[in-house]
């Protein structure tokens, strides 16, 4: 079981409804704020992608 890692914003962090900026922000969290990094996501072809990010 893999534990997630706390990490703090560097800037301003949208929390969009999927991977992509053409997908609505839910919310924004601000910069210095924590959130739990749980994984890094995948592009449209399924392979892993260090531009999105599983958070809570």
């Amino acid at each position: 079981m893999k534990v997630p890692t706390t990490v703090h914003t560097a800037a301003n962090l949208n929390l969009r409804t999927g991977p992509s900026t053409s997908n609505k922000v839910v919310t924004t969290v601000p910069k210095g704020k924590s959130v739990s990094f749980l994984a890094w996501g995948y592009s449209k072809d399924n392979k892993l992608s260090f531009d999105w990010a599983f958070v809570e």
